[in-house]
């Protein structure tokens, strides 16, 4: 959250101008910059892409290394990368599945449900994809699970499933 809220106020601040709207005739290059800007420290936008293929993968192991590294990257994107990555918000919900994904991989995709939710596209992407009641589940469920994975690994899934939904509680 912390590196979420020090991205956004470095990109305001920006030469001590307000950020400007994409679409904005004074702001014909910002969208070039930004783009660029998430380039260098995220990757192109096809890795964020492949990272969405493969949330779809049968293989368990290659969706929790997709939903983990699509965390890191929503973590260190701009807002304009989170409104890409809000498209796909129905795919990560459906890691949340506590009954078919294993609690790392429920952390890692409430890592990327809280991270959408600090723009206002991606708390209606989360909500639409039915994240809220997705996230209760996970909490109800790691909660009373007696045997599956470890404790660390439910705690984690628990944490993050409350901050998402603390974030989509926001009001932006």
């Amino acid at each position: 959250k912390k590196v979420v809220e020090r991205r956004d106020s470095a990109e305001r601040a920006g030469g001590g101008t307000p950020m400007r709207d994409l679409g904005s005739p004074l702001s014909p290059d910002f969208a070039k910059k930004v783009k660029e800007l998430d380039e260098m420290r995220v990757g192109a936008s096809t890795e964020m892409l492949q990272l969405i293929k493969g949330l779809h993968d049968n293989d368990p192991a290659v969706r929790g290394t997709s939903i983990h590294s699509l965390a890191t990257f929503a973590a260190n994107c701009s807002a304009v990368r989170l409104a890409e990555i809000a498209i796909h918000a129905d795919e990560v919900s459906a890691l949340l599945d506590p009954t078919s994904e294993s609690p790392s991989t429920q952390a890692y995709a409430a890592c990327v449900v809280a991270n959408l939710s600090y723009t206002p596209d991606g708390q209606r992407a989360a909500i639409r994809g039915d994240a809220v009641d997705k996230l209760i589940n996970v909490l109800k469920y790691n909660s009373s699970a007696a045997d599956q994975g470890s404790v660390a690994a439910r705690n984690a899934a628990m944490s993050q499933a409350a901050a998402a939904l603390q974030n989509l509680t926001f009001e932006l």
